[in-house]
């Protein structure tokens, strides 16, 4: 039995059907019921369980041959930081409760760096929290910025003919697609193991890719060759996150912090001694597919997408 954390997210979604797909038992743990029936149907049990809950958590974990754990952020937290220890603290305690002899958790690059790193600074919580843990395998993937996380982008491409973000547009990004994430981690659950202890492994696309080079690659995607790149300032982005994506003001400044640290050059992935673990889908195969996935809903990407 596999279990696993955040099973209705991006990344949690695809470990579950890879599992399952594979012949696995799995375990499905989120806060929805509804959005579980879908996973059900699949036939993965399921568990509502809040990721603050640790006898929830510990109840849903219990018997696992493995575990893949992951900590959400509460985008409505007033205080995110305090949202993330306290995930943090449930989860490990839970793990210690259940007995689970593997762990492999969803991290970041940047997860080293203990302050000044915006969100970053929670997935550096959960790695010296999972630390504590004896007896149990623990793999950390610190895996690059989503290629995903351009699906966000896809409104502004249709009504203004933009990508905007806080990213620097020249500044070389660790990315990586969510499907290669899922890949590695279900390797990681099923396979032979590590030999014991705890390990750290960045999971990273095949090269460091900037915003200009996102927004060219999603623009021949889509058919839209005169998309352009918006640069927002921290107070811009924040206040967007805040208006539009309803994020608290701190959570928003938190993902701020995120982007200037990346901006900076304090979080870059490849550094020299890291171990690397790298993902075959580049960012031109992920907007391609996305292109691909969006066009079999609407009629003409001309009419939706193009200014």
């Amino acid at each position: 039995m596999y279990t696993v954390l955040g099973a209705t997210g991006t990344v949690g979604a695809q470990v579950t059907t890879r599992l399952l797909d594979a012949g696995h038992r799995v375990r499905a743990v989120g806060r929805s019921s509804e959005r579980l029936d879908a996973l059900a149907r699949l036939g993965a049990d399921t568990a509502v369980a809040d990721t603050t809950d640790q006898s929830a958590l510990a109840t849903a974990m219990r018997d696992s041959d493995a575990v893949f754990a992951m900590q959400p952020v509460d985008h409505t937290a007033a205080d995110h930081l305090t949202s993330q220890r306290t995930m943090t603290d449930a989860i490990v305690r839970a793990l210690r409760e259940s007995g689970v002899p593997r762990v492999v958790a969803l991290s970041s690059v940047g997860a080293e760096i203990s302050s000044g790193t915006g969100f970053l600074v929670g997935l550096h919580i959960l790695e010296q929290r999972l630390a504590e843990l004896s007896g149990v395998e623990v793999l950390a993937l610190r895996a690059g910025w989503f290629y995903d996380n351009a699906r966000s982008y896809l409104p502004l491409m249709q009504n203004a003919g933009i990508v905007a973000d806080s990213l620097d547009p020249h500044v070389a990004v660790p990315m990586v697609a969510t499907r290669d994430i899922a890949a590695a981690a279900v390797d990681a659950l099923v396979g032979t193991g590590w030999g014991g202890g705890h390990l750290s492994r960045e999971f990273l696309g095949p090269v460091n890719v900037d915003q200009a080079t996102v927004t060219a690659a999603l623009g021949r995607a889509f058919g839209i060759p005169e998309l352009r790149y918006e640069c927002l300032s921290d107070d811009d982005m924040v206040a967007t996150l805040v208006d539009e994506a309803g994020f608290s003001p701190d959570v928003a400044r938190h993902h701020v912090g995120m982007t200037r640290a990346i901006n900076d050059g304090r979080v870059v992935g490849r550094r020299p001694g890291t171990t690397v673990l790298t993902g075959p889908t580049t960012i031109d195969d992920y907007a391609t597919g996305l292109a691909a996935a969006a066009m079999a809903t609407i009629s003409s990407p001309t009419d939706h997408l193009s200014r």
